[in-house]
């Protein structure tokens, strides 16, 4: 991927109104997303990117930070718990 369309990703384009779904970033110590870019859900001014996914058995999530270079991706295929499972794995990691 180039820059430019990193940098087209993480530049904030609209405000995320809050929801109920987004306590699943919180199982996992992050901030819920503000604003969304390119295909990704923004946090914390920035430093953080993700997106959450899911289809018939299966949910994902990705978190990211353009600080550090940390991420973590979750992808399980128990439908309907994610979030005990996402908030499950946040823990351990």
């Amino acid at each position: 991927m180039s820059r430019r369309t990193a940098v087209l990703m993480l530049t904030p384009r609209a405000d995320v109104p809050a929801q109920e779904e987004w306590e699943a970033i919180r199982a996992l110590g992050v901030a819920p997303p503000e604003e969304i870019g390119l295909g990704l859900f923004l946090a914390g001014d920035g430093p953080r990117f993700g997106h959450l996914g899911s289809n018939a058995g299966f949910s994902a999530a990705l978190d990211a930070s353009t600080l550090d270079g940390s991420a973590a991706v979750v992808i399980s295929n128990r439908e309907g718990d994610f979030e005990r499972v996402l908030g499950e794995l946040g823990r351990a990691i």
